[in-house]
């Protein structure tokens, strides 16, 4: 009797946070459509990102890289250095986990650039990723 209501409280939850999840993402869409028709495009290039960290975290790394490159071009439609530098290093986390070192060594070192012309404060966790991928710069 008490795995049968542990299997169905799991089932319950499973669809609870399959629905919360979903209309998360639904919510995300929505509000990208909004930025579009408003011509919010700063607030565009975050909404892109965030649904890139959202796939990420649920390991859909081709859809995550495909809204990071939204983000990225977005950013640098309207010369957006903040936003273009976040793309750019949440691409270069992306490549990093999938072991693709170069391609994340090259989107890490564009990101930090744009920082350090910038004086951002976010340039030194840029500079920690790039060291953190073999150690080496």
């Amino acid at each position: 009797m008490n795995s049968l209501l542990i299997i169905i409280l799991a089932l319950f939850l499973s669809a609870f946070f399959s629905a919360v999840e979903f209309s998360f993402f639904a919510s995300n869409k929505l509000r990208i459509e909004l930025d579009r028709k408003q011509g919010n495009l700063p607030s565009l290039s975050s909404d892109y990102a965030m649904i890139g960290e959202l796939y990420q975290e649920m390991d859909d790394l081709a859809e995550a890289e495909k809204n990071f490159k939204l983000a990225e071009s977005v950013a640098q439609s309207i010369d957006a250095p903040m936003e273009l530098a976040a793309a750019r290093h949440d691409l270069g986390i992306l490549y990093k986990a999938q072991g693709r070192k170069s391609k994340a060594r090259e989107y890490l070192r564009a990101a930090e650039e744009i920082l350090r012309g910038i004086d951002a404060p976010a340039y030194k966790a840029v500079q920690a990723d790039l060291l953190s991928l073999d150690g080496t710069r």
